[in-house]
Parts: structure tokens; C-alpha cells; sequence
């Protein structure tokens, strides 16, 4: 079989199986995801498809192009799920793993392509963010489309490949608005002027497809503004122009090198022998800083086109969003299939010429993870107990809960436990036997397995029990039977929003201070709740029906489901 249909298959499958098969087995526990799910909920539910409203009287802030997707595939079973509302984020996910490996291919080799595949596969938070139910990972599958498809573009003289290109950018747009355009073509024309184009040209170029990919999102916008008015202009300036400028608090606020560190923890494991390689590599410049930028640019002017491409797309994103207050790790994701590609570079560099540090870091890895997997054994036999060991340790309340249900988890003996638990001691044992006959590279592609089947531990044993501790799907399913066909209030006082309790109710919430109900039940959170007391007193009875057991869940407090009924005059 010919090594890049070989290595084709190796990505195809072990994206497949990381990413596709453990979807539904997590409740919704945080804001963000039924944040995301309540909208194609809504859309299903009254049959709006252009600005439906997912939390009483509010409606997305993102265009829909995702929602629309989690519906459509919805529409068979009639209902969003976990699985529905996720899987299209599993599959922007698995289609750049699978885009990256025949782009670089076709340019670099199959070697470092399937190495940066796998890079790319088993990093932090490229693999986390393809199994949440989140609009980043969609956006960043098509603004890579458009990297990829801008390029091809290049590679025949600024030819072809017009369509693609439209809807890849458009699809962008109505993922996230404008920034879907704007980053592609910026950095686009960024290259096409430092290959020597003519100013002139390189606008029109850009300014045609700017303008082309821009009818189908205008379109939506118009008929949402019919829908939404002056709130939803109100929306899409705050989104898109005051999260850029820092005009208004969006939240999520950094310094200027917070950047750098979302990169080096969302390429984790990877970025530990990138730093790590770094202290064993001599420095390869002497001499003062403007000889040292002299070579640096006239060893870059010397790279081929494809990876003069890759470092301006990798190093403009990155930079670019500094320019924003708010600062999240998923906004530099577009930059990751450049990055992967240059990780893959460099270590095949070290894996033939610097064995020892790629020893010394694929050891590291297999023997964190035989720890893992002894302590979950031990326990599993009874010889030691987790919770005696947090007690002992003085761990805080809610890391001391969750170890708990782990102990519990490890002396239920399930069979996907053990299963799990086998691939990952075999891939352990393959890295200390390819480093025992010197095979380096193989070694380096166990650590990778190894990394791989600790992603399958996790997303497919572990983390499943930790998350559904953490979602009140079962408290408001419960809450909604003691209703009985009652409708549900939440006060818009509080904050922040029941998102969760909100998607299992099917987007039943209302607000509680614009109706003003005669009786009915109302979620309080208790650091809220002596503050609703005394606003009602005078006019409602209270009397707490439920509460949840603790505060850890996505509201960070515990939720009282209270019966109120207006005091009669």
C-alpha cells in the first residue's frame, strides 16, 4: 500500500475513534454548551430559523450557520441532544485534522504531515474543543478552508478555486460574523504583497472576495434585523466592534502575552518538548540583534512558498488577536494546523538528532500515565482509598466530592474501564521497547499512542462520571415533574443564567419579574435567594419544594426550586 493511502486510513480511523463514538456521553454541565443547543432547540420548537430566542426574551448572539446545522440533523428524531447539538463540532473537528494531512501533504511530505495530524489530534485543546457544543470549532474548520483554498488560488496564479473559496468565507461569516472574512483575506493579501504583488491587485483581490462572500451573510442579517430590530444591531455591535476594541466589558480580559500561554497549554503535551528541546539546542546566532533579524529574514525569504505561507498565517492570527481586551484560548484555534505542521518539523528534527530529549519526554508521558492507571487499579482492588488519601491531604470540598465518585467509578469494574485501561499500559510498553532496539521515531509515534489512549480513558471512562455530577439535567427533569405542566420562572436578577436547566426544560424558562405570576415555581440560587425573599414578601408566599445537594455545578451555587403563590388581598 502506497504510505499516503496508509497513513491517509491511520488519520481517517484515529480521528474517527477520538473524537466521534463518546459525544452523548456527557450531560450538558456548563453555560457554554446549552448556551449554543437552546437554539436550534428553539428553531425546531416554534419554527423560527432566523433569530429564535433561547432564554426568555433574548436571542442568540451568533449568526446561525452552526444552529442550523444541529437542527437540521435534529429534525429525524424531532429533538437537539447532546449528540446533535455536538456533532457538528466533532465533525468541523475531524474534517481539519483530516484537510490539514492532505494540504501539507501534497506540499511537505506524508511523514511530517501524519506527524502533524496526530499533533494536532491529541492536543489539549484542539481535542477538547471538537467534542464541546461550542461555534469555534465550526468557524475555525472553514476560515481553514479559505487558508488552504487562498493558497491553491496562489499556486495557479491567482486562479480557480473561486467557489470554494465564497462559501468557505460566507460559511465563516455566518459561524461568527465579519472576522470569518477578515482574517483569511487579511492574511492572504499579507502574503500575496510580500511575494511581490502590486498593492492595487492585492486589494482588488481581496475586495472582490470580500465582497462576494458577503451577499449570502447579508441576506440573514437583514432578515434578522426585521426580526430583532435595534436589539439585535445593539448585539452584533457589541460581538463583532466592541469585544475588538475594548469599548465595552465582554469578559475574558488578558494581558498582551496571554496569547502565548493558550498556545503553550493547548499544545500540551506537545509544547512540554518544545520547551523542554529548547534548553538543548545551542543558541545558532552570536553577534548583535540587527545581524541576528538580518539572517532570521533572509533565512525566511529562502523557505519554500508553502512554509513562507504557514509561518505569516501562524504568527499573524496569533498577533492578531492581542488586539482584542478579551482574550480566550478557542480564538487562536484557526492558527493550529500551522502550528501542528511546524511542531512536526521540528521534531522530526530532534527525533534525528536529539534522541535524548525526545526520550527523555516520551518516558515523561508513559510513566505519568502508568500512575494514573496503577492509582485507578489500586483502588479498584481495594489497597488504597482515594478519599482517605484527600482527606489526609486536606484537599478542599469539591476536588475531595469528585475523587470520591472516581473511587466509586474504579471499584464498579467496568469492562470499558479495563479496556481502556489495556490500550493504554500496551502503548506504555511500546514506548519503552522501541527505545530499547533505538527505534526513536517508532518510540515517538507510541508516545503519541500513548496520549491517544489516554484521550480514550478519559472522554470514554473518567470524565463522563466527573461531568454528570456537575449538570443539573437531573434536578431540573425532577423539578419539572413536582411542577406538573406548572410554568417555570427563573428572576432575572439572577446571575448567572440557568442555561442548563433551561435546555432540559425545552427553553420553558420565563422571567418571573415581567410576568408576574399569580403561582407557579421559580429557580433561585441561594446567593440570590434572601435578596428575592425580600423583594416579595409583600406580595408572594414562598416555600422551598427542592434544592441540589451542593454548589457544584454550572452556576457555581446551590438552586432552590421554590413554590410561590400571590398573597391574596
Amino acid at each position: 500500500m502506497h504510505s499516503k493511502i496508509r497513513n491517509l486510513i491511520i488519520v481517517l480511523v484515529l480521528a474517527l475513534l477520538s473524537l466521534m463514538p463518546f459525544l452523548h456521553l456527557d450531560s450538558f454541565y456548563t453555560k457554554g454548551e446549552p448556551r449554543e443547543a437552546l437554539v436550534p432547540q428553539a428553531m425546531l420548537e416554534t419554527g423560527n430559523w432566523i433569530l429564535p430566542q433561547r432564554y426568555g426574551d433574548t436571542f442568540a448572539t451568533k449568526p446561525p450557520f452552526m444552529h442550523w446545522f444541529s437542527a437540521l440533523i435534529s429534525l429525524p428524531s424531532g429533538e437537539v441532544t447532546e449528540w446533535s447539538a455536538r456533532f457538528p463540532v466533532a465533525l468541523s473537528g475531524f474534517g481539519i485534522i483530516l484537510m490539514s494531512f492532505i494540504f501539507f501533504t501534497n506540499r511537505i511530505g506524508s511523514k511530517r504531515s501524519l506527524l502533524a495530524a496526530l499533533i494536532l489530534l491529541t492536543s489539549f485543546e484542539m481535542h477538547r474543543t471538537s467534542m464541546e457544543a461550542r461555534v469555534d470549532m465550526p468557524l475555525t474548520f472553514f476560515m481553514v478552508a479559505a487558508f488552504f483554498l487562498l493558497y491553491k488560488r496562489f499556486e495557479k496564479g491567482l486562479k480557480g478555486y473561486n467557489i470554494g473559496i465564497i462559501l468557505s468565507l460566507s460559511a465563516a461569516f455566518l459561524i461568527k460574523g465579519p472576522v470569518g472574512i477578515v482574517l483569511p483575506l487579511g492574511i492572504y493579501g499579507l502574503f500575496l504583497l510580500m511575494k511581490g504583488f502590486r498593492f492595487w491587485r492585492v486589494v482588488g483581490e481581496g475586495m472582490k472576495f470580500a465582497i462576494l462572500s458577503t451577499i449570502i451573510p447579508a441576506l440573514w442579517y437583514f432578515a434578522a434585523y426585521q426580526v430583532g430590530g435595534q436589539n439585535f444591531i445593539d448585539t452584533v455591535y457589541t460581538e463583532n466592534f466592541a469585544r475588538m476594541t475594548g469599548s465595552e466589558d465582554t469578559g475574558h480580559k488578558g494581558p498582551v502575552y496571554a496569547n502565548i500561554i493558550h498556545l503553550l497549554m493547548g499544545f500540551v503535551p506537545w509544547s512540554l518538548l518544545l520547551v523542554f528541546s529548547l534548553f538543548n539546542v545551542k543558541k545558532a546566532w552570536v553577534g548583535d540583534g540587527r545581524a541576528f533579524y538580518k539572517s532570521l529574514a533572509d533565512k525566511f525569504n529562502c523557505l519554500p512558498n508553502v512554509m513562507q505561507y504557514i509561518w505569516i498565517a501562524a504568527l499573524t492570527i496569533v498577533i492578531f488577536y492581542t488586539i482584542p481586551s478579551s482574550k480566550r484560548s478557542v480564538y487562536l484555534l484557526p492558527s493550529y494546523p500551522f502550528f501542528a505542521i511546524l511542531l512536526a518539523q521540528w521534531f522530526g528534527y530532534l527525533i534525528d538528532n536529539r534522541k535524548r530529549v525526545v526520550t527523555v519526554v516520551s518516558y515523561f508521558l508513559s510513566i505519568l500515565v502508568l500512575l494514573v492507571l496503577t492509582l485507578s487499579l489500586l483502588t479498584g482492588t481495594g489497597l488504597i482509598s482515594l478519599t482517605e488519601i484527600a482527606a489526609a491531604l486536606r484537599i478542599d470540598a469539591e476536588t475531595s466530592f469528585h475523587i470520591g465518585l472516581l473511587e466509586d467509578l474504579f471499584r464498579s469494574h467496568h469492562f470499558t474501564g479495563y479496556l481502556f485501561t489495556l490500550i493504554a499500559l500496551l502503548s506504555c510498553v511500546a514506548v519503552f521497547f522501541f527505545h530499547r532496539i533505538r527505534d526513536y521515531r517508532s518510540m515517538f509515534y507510541a508516545a503519541i499512542a500513548v496520549m491517544f489512549s489516554l484521550n480514550l480513558y478519559l472522554d470514554g471512562y473518567v470524565l463522563p462520571v466527573i461531568k454528570n455530577s456537575m449538570s443539573l439535567k437531573n434536578f431540573a427533569l425532577q423539578t419539572s415533574q413536582l411542577a406538573n405542566g406548572s410554568t417555570l420562572y427563573m428572576p432575572s436578577s439572577d446571575n448567572p443564567r440557568y442555561y442548563v436547566i433551561n435546555y432540559y426544560l425545552h427553553n420553558g424558562l420565563r422571567s418571573f419579574e415581567a410576568e408576574q405570576p399569580e403561582s407557579g415555581y421559580v429557580y433561585v440560587g441561594d446567593k440570590v435567594f434572601e435578596e428575592f425573599e425580600t423583594k416579595t414578601k409583600d406580595q408572594y408566599q414562598l416555600k422551598v419544594i427542592s434544592s441540589t445537594p451542593n454548589k457544584y455545578n454550572d452556576v457555581r451555587q446551590v438552586v432552590h426550586f421554590v413554590h410561590f403563590e400571590k398573597i391574596k388581598e
